[in-house]
C-alpha cells in the first residue's frame, strides 16, 4: 500500500517498541577494527548480537530475518524481499 496514506482506514494500531520498527538503521554497522559489518537488533531492552560479517548484504540480512522474528507483521522489512534475492 501507500506509506503516505495516513487516513485512518489506513492506520493500525500498535505500541511505541512496534511502530519504532520504522524507524530503525539499516541494521548494519561498519567496525573499523575488524574491517567487518556487524549486525544486532534490540527488543525490550535486550540486545541481541547476530554476528560479524565481510559482506554488508549478510550483515543486513541477518538483521532482516531476526526483526521479522522478533516483531513479526510490524518489522519494517516483514514486506520485502530479501536481499540476496533483489539481485
Amino acid at each position: 500500500g501507500n506509506q503516505a496514506d495516513n487516513r485512518i482506514e489506513n492506520i493500525r494500531l500498535c505500541t511505541q517498541a512496534q511502530n519504532q520498527q520504522n524507524k530503525e538503521s539499516v541494521g548494519a554497522t561498519f567496525n573499523k577494527k575488524t574491517n567487518k559489518w556487524q549486525s544486532q537488533i534490540k527488543k525490550s531492552g535486550k540486545t541481541y548480537y547476530l554476528g560479524s560479517f565481510s559482506d554488508k548484504g549478510d550483515a543486513i540480512e541477518a538483521y532482516r530475518k531476526k526483526s521479522i522474528d522478533l516483531f513479526g507483521e510490524y518489522s519494517r522489512w516483514s514486506y520485502m524481499v530479501p536481499i540476496k534475492d533483489a539481485a
